[in-house]
């Protein structure tokens, strides 16, 4: 080599590294290469091969071990798991935490967050605490409201008990009337006899129309009403006919008379008085016990 070669050939950090051998006791097939290992008397026998599963290359404590192999006993492990000093992540970088302005603004998002949830369940779900206000609220008034109906149909009861008591005083007059014209006494008692059906069925009519305008009439049962109407009515025309029966039977007397035309035509309306009456007195009879007013029977209305 000449000189001229010597100095252009690189030296110092521009040589060329020497060229690496095969690590002793790795596979050169691997491509894994190292410098030879230094010690007394160069290179020497080949150390002895690992353990399965260690490194050849690796200094123990950042070998990889096959799955589920504990770290050998002992080993050095790497500080801190291998990160630089102060955790795997740059400075600067990583983790942060939230300060200055972000915090309130956060914060005040999630408040907005859950209060408009309430009150979206609110306005779908809260129909059971809504709906429980306003019966709660709505009680006073069906209160108010039952008691107001009591007390009406307390004064229309009072009302209608007076007219009941007025029909009680004619119903006896008429049975004695009746009893009279089937004894056949004498014409001036049989006269008498049908002026008191006469009377009978004229009150009759008083009371259909006192019943027809009864103050507080729509506070009562409506089917109480109308037993006692068609009751009343039947009685009406019974007495009527009895009326027609008495004077037929002033002129012209026979014991019993039952064979009167007037008399047989009363048996009809005397069965639909009786069975208006007696639905009437059982609609009446509780109402009369509930405001303590008098009870009737069938035969004494």
């Amino acid at each position: 080599m000449s000189d001229t070669d010597r100095m252009l050939q690189p030296k110092g950090l521009f040589a060329s590294p020497p060229a690496f051998g095969p690590w002793p006791g790795s596979p050169a097939a691997g491509g894994l290469y190292a410098p030879p290992l230094p010690g007394p008397g160069g290179p020497g026998p080949p150390p002895p091969l690992p353990p399965e599963g260690m490194s050849a290359t690796l200094p123990r404590g950042m070998q990889q071990l096959p799955p589920g192999t504990p770290y050998p006993p002992g080993g050095p492990y790497p500080p801190n798991g291998g990160f630089p000093p102060g955790g795997p992540y740059p400075p600067g970088q990583g983790r942060r935490r939230l300060s200055g302005p972000m915090v309130p603004a956060i914060v005040a998002a999630v408040l907005v967050l859950v209060v408009g949830t309430v009150v979206y369940l609110a306005s779908r779900g809260g129909g059971g605490s809504g709906s429980a206000g306003a019966t709660a609220a709505s009680t006073p008034a069906v209160t108010a409201s039952a008691t107001t109906t009591g007390h009406a149909q307390r004064a229309a009861a009072a009302q209608l008990a007076g007219l009941l008591s007025q029909s009680g005083t004619d119903h006896a007059d008429v049975i004695n009337a009746v009893g009279s014209v089937r004894a056949c006494d004498n014409a001036a008692a049989l006269r008498k006899d049908a002026t008191t059906f006469s009377v009978a069925a004229a009150n009759r009519q008083k009371l259909l129309s006192g019943l027809a305008s009864l103050p507080g009439r729509s506070a009562l049962p409506a089917a109480m009403i109308s037993d006692l109407t068609a009751g009343w009515q039947a009685s009406a025309q019974v007495d009527t006919d009895l009326a027609k029966w008495a004077t037929a039977a002033a002129s012209h007397c026979r014991k019993g008379n039952q064979n009167d035309p007037n008399l047989q035509a009363s048996y009809g309306p005397d069965g639909q008085a009786t069975a208006g009456k007696q639905a009437f007195a059982r609609l009446w009879n509780p109402l009369a016990r509930k405001y303590a007013l008098p009870t009737y029977q069938s035969e004494q209305l």
